[in-house]
């Protein structure tokens, strides 16, 4: 196993229309449920109009004319197909799409899975409040207008079926991460005739489209295709945290856009950064004092569980995101809220624990379910305790995509020694090595 350090630290307020993010290079190879031994290292980072241009390429369209076709408009509704089989990340992204026209237009899309479950949801479910068949209220008395099929290829057998016959080319996507393409369709199957399509892919070596026996865990590339719709037709990433208003439109259209008889697809390659979001840092007093008015407290008296982070989960998958260091002055992401870890998986992001906490543990963890003492947290002289800690950190995460941050600073965030004690350094980190092996 080889390991990759990074440190680079860029700031730049104006990247992704003013707002401010974290973004993480990738480290390391292994990086799964099973392995988990990823060094990373923060950084901000100004996108270029160039590295997005194919990104903000336009879907749809709210004019009418002869090579368009109407999606939705206000008393008639999108009709949006999924299977079931797909993974919960992108179905409870599609029932967002579906709620998503309704703000903009007034009428609601309605959403339609296919089949049976492959997974379970049972935390998106029980903090959301989404209906377990992925349903979304619709006006009874509405009329269908277009369709969308949103698949994840491999976990789709209406994206399958598209595929397999001729429909729709995936070359451009083949094996990469957090990729997808959308492009319409104007005979899609599945009794839908004509239909934008957003096909996900998987990031896996063992692709075999003939029998598809595809295997992977990155769903996020349909998500970030769902969003990207979303978007587009005027629905904010900041709709609930900032309170934008969503634009208003009378009718939604897909651009269906044929050049010399060839149909045009929106690719969206692999993200240049791998490991992209944001550190909830010196969360207290403002973030703390509001959420301490909306949300119930954990036993230890902590605003932030699965209601609230449901919130934060969500902006990062419309931001495309996928990456989150928690609020750490006193909250426990692991103890405070045992849904949190469970939800944030099922939603498909990926969790971290920042520069001060290595090892998957909560700062606060330390004292209040180790029993450790601020004197305490020092490798030279209570190494065999710390090490016990930290594989616990690591077992717990094992199931779940987590970056490990490795080292370590003094408690609280101060100087671990009045001196430089490299190899004190060195001894530890080569034992966060052999627990992450």
């Amino acid at each position: 196993m080889e390991y990759f350090q990074y440190h680079m630290y860029f700031r730049d307020n104006n990247w992704n229309g003013g707002s401010s993010a974290i973004l993480f290079m990738d480290t390391m190879e292994l990086f799964s449920r099973t392995g988990l031994s990823l060094l990373f290292v923060s950084a901000a980072f100004a996108a270029t109009a160039s590295a997005i241009e194919d990104f903000c390429k336009s879907t749809v369209s709210f004019e009418g004319g002869n090579t368009n076709t109407l999606l939705a408009s206000r008393g008639a509704t999108v009709h949006i197909y999924a299977d079931a089989a797909d993974w919960p990340g992108v179905l409870r992204a599609v029932n967002d799409l579906a709620l998503d026209f309704g703000r903009v237009t007034g009428t609601n899309g309605s959403l339609i899975t296919t089949g049976k479950a492959a997974r379970n949801a049972p935390t998106i479910f029980n903090v959301t409040g989404i209906s377990e068949d992925w349903s979304v209220g619709v006006d009874r008395a509405a009329s269908k207008a277009g369709n969308i099929i949103v698949g994840t290829i491999g976990h789709s057998s209406l994206i399958y079926a598209i595929i397999a016959n001729g429909r729709l080319t995936i070359s451009a996507i083949e094996g990469q991460w957090e990729a997808y393409v959308s492009a319409f369709v104007s005979n899609a199957g599945h009794r839908t005739g004509a239909a934008l399509v957003i096909a996900g892919m998987l990031c896996t070596p063992s692709q075999n489209l003939s029998n598809q026996s595809w295997i992977g865990s990155d769903c996020r590339g349909t998500i970030y295709g769902i969003y990207e719709i979303a978007e587009q037709i005027g629905v904010s990433p900041w709709h609930w945290f900032a309170d934008v208003p969503p634009k208003s439109h009378d009718s939604i259209y897909a651009l269906q856009t044929i050049i010399y008889a060839l149909q045009t697809i929106k690719i969206q390659k692999t993200p240049t950064v791998k490991y992209r979001g944001f550190f909830i840092n010196d969360e207290t007093p403002a973030l703390t004092g509001w959420a301490d008015d909306r949300y119930p407290l954990s036993p230890f008296g902590v605003p932030f569980g699965a209601e609230f982070y449901a919130q934060v989960f969500e902006v990062l998958l419309r931001l495309r995101e996928n990456y989150l260091w928690t609020a750490e002055w006193n909250g426990m992401f692991n103890v405070d809220d045992p849904r949190n870890q469970l939800l944030a998986d099922e939603f498909g992001i990926v969790m971290g624990t920042s520069h001060t906490e290595p090892m998957a543990r909560a700062t606060r963890e330390w004292n209040k379910l180790a029993n450790g003492t601020d004197s305490g947290w020092t490798w030279v002289t209570n190494n065999a305790t710390l090490h016990k800690y930290f594989l616990e950190g690591v077992q717990r995460a094992a199931p779940y995509e987590n970056g490990m941050t490795v080292g370590m600073r003094g408690y609280h965030d101060n100087a671990i020694s009045a001196d430089v004690q490299t190899g004190v350094l060195e001894a530890l980190v080569n034992a966060q090595q052999q627990i992450l092996t």
